[in-house]
């Protein structure tokens, strides 16, 4: 009920209140829409590099992962010998013979580990040829490309969380200082 000296103001007061419900949608639409685009933007992220270690695994897969080069019939009878090795593809070429082989628990080492193995055949029976799978190799843990390129996806990662997180902040920053503005100007007015 209203007295005959007071001002009716509801209609006034319903207007700032459907206001102040359509500016906080739009607020809930764009904090939505940020947490939305920054979750899709982490996810494609991280499947991206899972994608790209399942490629390179299954593609170190088939692949032998030392090969040492120029070897005499004896060095190849005598790595067949060895337990280390798990197995050994031979092609003859003009200087003698390489060997393609697979370490034995190979992908259960680290680089180190691995570079160690072979360092102790090649060293053993007197090879001097020899190359190491690349792709096989930043495959196993303590890889320095690995570790890089981890840091950087975790640089981005960062980013895309902060940068979200201010345009969040900034939403309800904006509405608290519009409801600040708003109760303010309602109080004065009474």
């Amino acid at each position: 009920m209203t007295w005959p000296f007071e001002n009716d103001t509801s209609a006034i007061t319903k207007k700032i209140a459907k206001n102040d419900i359509d500016k906080n949608r739009v607020k809930k639409v764009f904090s939505l829409a940020t947490i939305v685009f920054a979750t899709a933007l982490l996810m494609m992220l991280a499947m991206f590099e899972s994608g790209y270690e399942t490629t390179k695994d299954r593609m170190a897969e088939g692949q032998p992962q030392v090969v040492f080069y120029d070897l005499s019939q004896q060095q190849i009878e005598l790595l067949y010998s060895e337990e280390n090795i798990e197995s050994i593809k031979v092609t003859e070429t003009e200087n003698g013979y390489d060997a393609s082989i697979t370490i034995v628990d190979a992908t259960k080492m680290t680089q180190y580990g691995f570079s160690s193995a072979v360092d102790n055949i090649s060293s053993k029976y007197d090879i001097h040829h020899v190359r190491r799978n690349d792709l096989f190799m930043d495959s196993l843990p303590n890889g320095g490309l690995l570790n890089q390129k981890n840091m950087v996806l975790m640089g981005v990662a960062i980013f895309i969380i902060i940068v979200s997180a201010l345009v969040i902040y900034n939403v309800f920053y904006l509405s608290v200082v519009n409801q600040v503005r708003n109760l303010g100007s309602f109080v004065l007015s009474e």
